[in-house]
């Protein structure tokens, strides 16, 4: 299970092992929603504003306004295997996802079949990621072994 909170703190989304995202209220301490679809377990979730963005086992990363129903607004595919880190840029223009393909793909357009870039080189699955606060086109991953990338 994953859980990630929106920057204003008012939201919480929970990814399930059975596929289901779940939004909560958090004031009111209420799930507000369920939002299926993935096929497997949601294992890394990132908020860019009123869109989130989900990961799963079945290698696909759903992308869904939360204002709207349920429907993905869109689905980024470039995973072999599970996608277990996913990072929006601070800016919001960027989305980084790790999988445990030990690649690292950089999307620009959610909407695009193809990521921006695809790194190769981490030789153990992606799942932590970190955008340089100072620099859109940098991004950290801790060991093993720890990289970082400038694109």
């Amino acid at each position: 299970m994953n859980a990630t909170m929106t920057k204003k703190g008012t939201h919480l989304a929970i990814g399930t092992h059975k596929g289901i995202v779940q939004i909560w209220d958090v004031a009111h301490n209420k799930k507000v929603r369920n939002m299926s679809g993935h096929a497997a377990r949601v294992g890394c979730l990132s908020w860019n504003s009123s869109v989130l963005s989900s990961g799963s086992r079945d290698r696909k990363i759903y992308h869904r306004d939360v204002r709207q129903d349920d429907t993905p607004i869109a689905i980024s595919e470039g995973h072999t295997q599970e996608v277990c880190g996913l990072k929006w840029s601070p800016n919001g223009q960027q989305l980084a996802s790790g999988g445990n393909d030990n690649k690292l793909l950089i999307w620009n357009d959610i909407r695009s079949s193809q990521p921006l870039h695809k790194f190769f080189q981490h030789k153990a699955a992606v799942k932590a990621l970190a955008w340089s606060p100072h620099s859109v086109s940098k991004i950290h991953i801790p060991p093993p072994p720890p990289f970082l990338f400038f694109f």
